[in-house]
């Protein structure tokens, strides 16, 4: 299975705004498609080369609180065009860049679903003009492994009470004088 990330950002950011990853990207796809023209030619059926167009489907485990599906869904309310760097994790042995396919889009439907087993946004981006590869700098440790930039400390029994990421320490006790 082939390890994805999408870095976005709607076209009305300022200037120097970095976009966002959208968090929890599960699968999707980027088709391109070519309308055919339909000729007869000599009692047959002749194709040429029509309207080509490009979209990309995703799906992503929804996160409530996550800022790129909520800029991603702003953006589609809005009718506002999205950059999209959809890429590869993985980085590329000799230049130490991801290869990712960049284009602008904007976004044809966002759809919020839920089953018994999970939640899901479905969003479908459709491609201005064409996409184009390129090469993305190194991506952050906290983009890469999302895990590892929570930290957990070894501790010992007693040392704190309450779940991982609303914990409370116990203060360590002074000694007591001439103990």
């Amino acid at each position: 299975m082939a390890e994805k990330f999408l870095w976005a950002q709607v076209v009305d950011s300022e200037l120097g705004d970095e976009g966002v990853v959208v968090g929890a990207l599960k699968e999707g796809s980027h088709k391109i498609s070519n309308e055919l023209i339909e000729k007869i030619l000599a009692g047959r059926i002749y194709y040429k080369s029509g309207t080509i167009s490009e979209e990309l489907g995703l799906t992503f485990t929804k996160v409530d609180d996550d800022p790129g599906q909520k800029e991603l869904k702003r953006a589609l309310q809005e009718g506002k065009e999205v950059k999209v760097w959809l890429g590869s994790t993985k980085l590329d042995p000799v230049t130490q860049k991801h290869k990712v396919l960049f284009a602008f889009t904007i976004g044809e439907e966002f759809e919020d679903a839920w089953e018994e087993e999970e939640d899901t946004v479905e969003l479908t981006l459709k491609v201005q003009i064409r996409s184009v590869e390129m090469e993305f700098p190194k991506l952050p440790d906290s983009v890469l492994n999302p895990a590892d930039s929570i930290p957990v400390v070894p501790e010992l029994p007693g040392d704190s009470t309450g779940e991982l990421d609303n914990r409370q320490v116990a203060t360590p006790t002074e000694p007591v004088a001439g103990a």
